[in-house]
């Protein structure tokens, strides 16, 4: 099943003098991990803005679940539909691990997780309840990295995209993490799209493409 696709999408800024994104098609599976492979981080940030939903596409189509993105309420998309692992993990730093995955959770009308059930996801992995208590600033960088990976699943969303995760998640063994990551697009029918201008994280993948010149090749 096709949870997301891009039809000959271009992305172009007004401060750049090539197309970040150019006529370039690919289509995201249930169940899969895909690797995109780039050394142009303006590349990169240009297609993630697109297939996060933070900036519409200049020509082309994004569809998710055969909709036109379009179509879709941003806010809802963003909010509800797509989980992101960034360099700026965007947590309020004064609140706690709890109180950041409450109002995640709660973001958009979205219904609020009990916190029985935030505590169960933190405890897989590997923070205790005890420690859910405490305020994001306080955490070591390991407890913070394991901290997004719940943050990026919380709302469960068909579309978990992960920046540079040598970065993102450099203090959690990448094994670590990406069989969670794939467990859970596995179990739960979504999609897990990594970002990297790295190929020792691509051998995580079940899919590599490469993004060159605005356009996206597979590779393997």
């Amino acid at each position: 099943m096709t949870i997301l696709s891009l039809k000959k999408v271009s992305y172009e800024m007004k401060t750049e003098k090539e197309a970040l994104l150019n006529q370039t098609s690919i289509d995201f599976l249930a169940g899969k991990t895909y690797c995109i492979l780039s050394k142009n981080r303006f590349e990169k940030a240009g297609l993630l803005a697109v297939i996060a939903g933070y900036t519409d596409c200049t020509s082309g189509t994004v569809e998710f679940e055969n909709q036109p993105l379009k179509k879709i309420t941003k806010e809802d998309y963003r909010g509800k539909q797509v989980g992101l692992i960034l360099q700026k993990n965007n947590f309020l730093p004064y609140f706690s691990i709890i109180e950041n995955l409450q109002l995640c959770s709660n973001s958009l009308q979205s219904k609020r997780k009990p916190k029985s059930e935030l505590y169960k996801l933190l405890k897989s992995v590997g923070i205790e309840q005890k420690l859910a208590g405490t305020q994001i600033k306080k955490l070591s960088n390991i407890n913070q990295q394991k901290a997004c990976l719940v943050k990026a699943i919380v709302n469960n969303p068909k579309v978990i995209l992960v920046e540079e995760p040598l970065l993102t998640l450099s203090e959690i063994p990448l094994e670590v993490s990406f069989e969670y990551l794939k467990d859970y697009a596995e179990n739960q029918n979504s999609c897990v799209i990594i970002l990297s201008k790295s190929n020792f994280v691509a051998k995580y993948a079940d899919e590599i493409w490469g993004l060159n010149g605005g356009k996206l090749s597979f590779i393997k």
